[in-house]
């Protein structure tokens, strides 16, 4: 269907993607998320948010910040982060031990409660050496 020129909406988005985090195609679910994304501003659907979360753990296991940082700017402006989504883009951070950004003043501004294990997570990032003396 995608080869021949046809321009799937919304809910072919989400059925591909499923079908790539079944056949662990993580490329196509991150490409196919942004197609689905832009397709938010004209209509009230939102991504499952296990959809949503898959992609954010792919980000935190390759420890891909950059991404990860985007997609949670992406997600912010559409008003669908949550605490699981920050953690994860954290540990992301953790993993590529690199120094978040302000994490605390993000979840603020998306009026999200923090718990104790993203407490704990925040000091963790805060402790990666800057200097990459180890």
């Amino acid at each position: 269907m995608l080869e021949k020129g046809a321009r799937p909406n919304y809910k072919t988005w989400e059925i591909l993607m499923e079908g790539y985090v079944q056949s662990r195609q993580m490329d196509k679910v991150v490409d196919a998320m942004k197609k689905c994304l832009s397709l938010l501003k004209s209509c009230h659907w939102r991504p499952p948010f296990k959809l949503v979360e898959t992609i954010t753990k792919h980000f935190e296991e390759q420890g891909n910040v950059d991404d990860a940082y985007r997609y949670i700017k992406v997600l912010q402006r559409l008003n669908l982060t949550t605490l699981p989504l920050y953690k994860s883009l954290v540990r992301a951070y953790i993993n590529a031990d690199v120094v978040p950004p302000n994490i605390p003043e993000m979840i603020a501004k998306d009026q999200i409660v923090m718990d104790e294990e993203m407490d704990k997570l925040i000091i963790r990032a805060g402790k990666i050496d800057i200097t990459c003396n180890g």
